[in-house]
């Protein structure tokens, strides 16, 4: 039997809007104050079709600087699908249209990420409201308002919230097909949102992996086989258009190489991150007070104890399982570290909000847990809004912006092995916000060769970019003495000018 999903009191829906209010600020706050990160500026460069190009910047020659993030220079639509990203590419897809309405501004970028996280919200009252009550559903969603997980990825160019939001959406459309029984619209909205998961991040199959479970145990008749036919064509969509992703992924699986951790006591670590994950989902503990924020274990707890009693508690389980327990896994047989970046589980922090919203106890204590969560988030606030980070990106290519003109030469120098400064990361990160750098580059991760010095020779005025210290300026550029000329910028790197050494200058080092 089908049911009509009864309409949202006045009260409730005042609520929401409140708590919809108060996230809204919470998001916007600050929102375009750091530069974009390069995580942020690959998702543009994916999103606008030059993450290959990117990826195949020539190094160590003078060539005209190549426009890789700004909408009026994006190659087609089928190259930003094509990218050669390790995660699919739904969200630069969604990233690109976005811009194309809303322009190149880092508050454009970022944008997209407050929009969904504030949809999240909204999923995650109905399914509140569906599986539990409106009080719980009203109580999460005010944690979930405040988080600062929630705030930071909300703030980011990244496809996290996206996979937040659609994961929220699925749970609540099977909570829907399990309450009020079958609706094509509701299977169809589940299956569609389970693939745009998928095409969003692959370690979303572990959430849709957790709604296909508590389905395979809820659902039954008539709502159970539309949801298994509308899966089934959500899954024969993601074999035409997911396999070449995959291999995508795969053949640039170094991306991920990053996360091993070659340390001794790996599992402890690991063991140790897995407890601290439900505090973490709320805020980041306090240097010293890892051992009490542990205690917030016991939310993966509550609800395998009223798995029998409760369908919401049950998917709160799963979901915690789930979205865990698949990252759990992969740390422990790759011995890699991911547990500690809160986004790979990001998607399993509304179960603790629920959890903790929904405890069965006496009314006054059951309304306590909630108001701690929430007066712990607002008191980390401060935390949640230093990004500091993200570097001075905006600042230093802002230094190049206001010197460089046609006949110079801008040089970009660094070592080749570091992670998030190596010479291409460094053009691309002050290129973002130089655009448009009017003369030609140089990308340097060795000493410029005679080709190289000779273009220098014939340049008006030659600049070079360098990451914070360790870089040799005088073995670089062989024949040239540089002095500074501008500040040092947090976490990027300095502009300094070149000129023609002179037995009486000395070529200078920068510390």
């Amino acid at each position: 039997m089908t049911l009509t999903p009864a309409p949202i009191r006045r009260g409730p829906l005042w609520i929401l809007l409140a708590l919809l209010l108060t996230a809204t600020v919470f998001r916007l706050h600050n929102l375009t104050a750091p530069s974009l990160w390069f995580d942020e500026r690959a998702s543009v460069m994916s999103a606008e079709g030059h993450l290959g190009d990117w990826l195949n910047l020539p190094l160590d020659r003078v060539i005209p600087a190549p426009d890789f993030s700004s909408t009026a220079h994006q190659a087609s639509l089928l190259a930003a699908w094509r990218s050669p990203d390790f995660h699919p590419p739904l969200f630069a897809i969604t990233l690109r249209c976005w811009r194309d309405l809303f322009g190149d501004s880092d508050a454009a970028a970022r944008s997209l990420s407050v929009v969904v996280s504030l949809a999240a919200i909204v999923f995650l009252f109905d399914l509140g409201r569906t599986l539990f009550d409106t009080p719980s559903a009203s109580w999460a969603c005010a944690v979930m308002a405040v988080a600062q997980p929630q705030i930071q990825y909300a703030q980011e160019a990244r496809g996290y919230a996206l996979w937040g939001a659609l994961f929220l959406a699925a749970s609540a459309a099977a909570a829907r097909l399990y309450k009020y029984g079958p609706g094509w619209p509701r299977a169809i909205s589940l299956a569609a949102c389970s693939l745009a998961m998928l095409l969003t991040h692959f370690l979303a199959f572990a959430s849709i992996a957790a709604i296909g479970i508590w389905c395979a145990i809820y659902l039954r008749g008539r709502a159970a086989r539309q949801t298994l036919v509308a899966y089934a064509s959500a899954l024969v969509v993601l074999l035409i258009v997911g396999a070449p992703l995959v291999s995508v992924a795969v053949e640039n699986h170094q991306d991920a190489m990053w996360l091993r951790e070659q340390v001794a006591g790996h599992v402890a670590a690991t063991v140790k991150r897995v407890a601290l994950l439900p505090a973490r989902f709320l805020a980041e503990p306090l240097k010293g007070t890892e051992i009490l924020s542990s205690a917030t274990a016991v939310a993966y707890v509550i609800p395998f104890l009223l798995f029998r009693k409760s369908a919401g508690m049950a998917w709160c389980a799963l979901v915690l399982c789930m979205g865990v327990g698949a990252v759990l896994t992969m740390d422990l047989i790759l011995k890699a570290a991911a547990l500690s970046y809160i986004r790979f589980t990001l998607a399993a922090a509304p179960a603790v909000y629920l959890v903790i919203s929904a405890v069965p106890l006496r009314r006054g204590l059951r309304e306590l847990i909630p108001a701690a969560a929430i007066a712990g988030c607002l008191l980390s606030l401060p935390a949640t809004y230093d990004v500091s980070w993200k570097g001075e990106w905006r600042e230093l290519g802002g230094d190049l912006r206001h010197v460089a003109s046609p006949g110079d030469i801008v040089v970009f120098a660094s070592p080749p092995h570091l992670f998030l400064a190596d010479p291409a990361k460094l053009y691309e990160g002050v290129a973002f916000y130089a655009n448009p750098i009017r003369c030609p580059i140089l990308i340097l991760d060795r000493p410029a060769d005679a080709e190289a010095l000779r273009h220098l020779h014939d340049a008006h005025r030659i600049w070079i970019i360098t990451t914070n210290g360790g870089v040799d300026l005088g073995a670089e550029l062989p024949g040239y003495r540089c002095s500074p000329a501008g500040p040092d910028r947090l976490f990027c790197g300095r502009l300094w000018r070149a000129v023609p050494a002179t037995a009486e200058s000395p070529t200078t080092k920068p510390k």
